[in-house]
């Protein structure tokens, strides 16, 4: 793993979006540690942030609030259904769309990256793939398969929807193509290692439901779509029709 500085993490961008391009989606619960320093990372590229709470009892949407979010709060029952509600009901009229996570922002070379992409992409060119890095305790973990980690964050609003899915739920391009962009996005979670552990204990519950929904319900794998992108495809096909179908006792290793 590598440590990251502070200094890495957040340079700074003075840029103005044009009006009407981004709208950026975060999806919160007791966030307090993490939200204000997500939206000011896409505050140069985004023209409106909206916040779908899940009832916090902390200090979520004080903060959200004081940094011009639009906050609402819907019950919570997924990932993928929350996100749903938020494209349904928050009025979402800008020409792109973009997901976060409370605890991810982005950095310098992406910010970039996204000004030049929504200002240039041709009338066939419907989404961006972000590159993930993921930060445990302070340091970027490189390899054993977490970086890169390509994810279709960024999508021009009517041509995509998210799989509804438990666990692992993507945003699906259902028209047009994709293009991977420059730099990266963190998912830095500064939580304690036991909140960690059980978030994970979750996860894995809730893939477990996921295969058992397809199973009963006899439902194919992979809802992906060639739009999508060929590294996000390859690696939930890997996923599903490899290391799903292995004996139990081979999985882990």
């Amino acid at each position: 793993m590598e440590e990251i500085q502070p200094s890495q993490l957040n340079p700074g961008i003075v840029a103005m979006p044009s009006r009407n391009k981004i709208t950026a989606v975060i999806l919160t619960y007791n966030e307090q540690v993490h939200v204000s320093r997500c939206i000011k990372s896409i505050a140069p590229i985004v023209d409106r942030v909206v916040i779908v709470d899940s009832y916090s009892s902390d200090k979520t949407k004080e903060l959200s609030t004081n940094l011009g979010g639009d906050f609402y709060q819907n019950a919570f029952v997924n990932q993928a259904q929350q996100f749903q509600w938020a494209m349904d009901n928050c009025n979402i009229q800008t020409e792109w769309v973009m997901r976060l996570d409370a605890d991810e922002y982005i950095d310098g070379e992406l910010t970039r990256s996204i000004l030049d992409f929504v200002a240039s992409a041709d009338g066939d060119c419907n989404g961006a793939i972000l590159n993930r890095r993921h930060v445990f305790l302070g340091k970027w973990v490189r390899f054993g398969g977490r970086y890169p980690l390509p994810m279709l964050r960024l999508f021009r609003k009517g041509t995509a929807h998210i799989e509804q899915k438990w666990m692992d739920e993507h945003i699906v391009l259902d028209s047009g193509y994709s293009v991977e962009l420059k730099g990266g996005f963190y998912d830095d979670n500064l939580n304690s290692v036991s909140w960690f552990i059980d978030k994970h204990n979750k996860y894995a519950t809730r893939e477990m439901i996921d295969i058992m929904l397809r199973k009963i319900h006899s439902a194919s794998d992979s809802t992906m779509t060639p739009n999508t992108g060929l590294k996000i495809r390859l690696k939930r096909l890997l996923k599903e029709r490899v290391y799903q179908r292995l004996p139990y006792f081979l999985r882990p290793l």
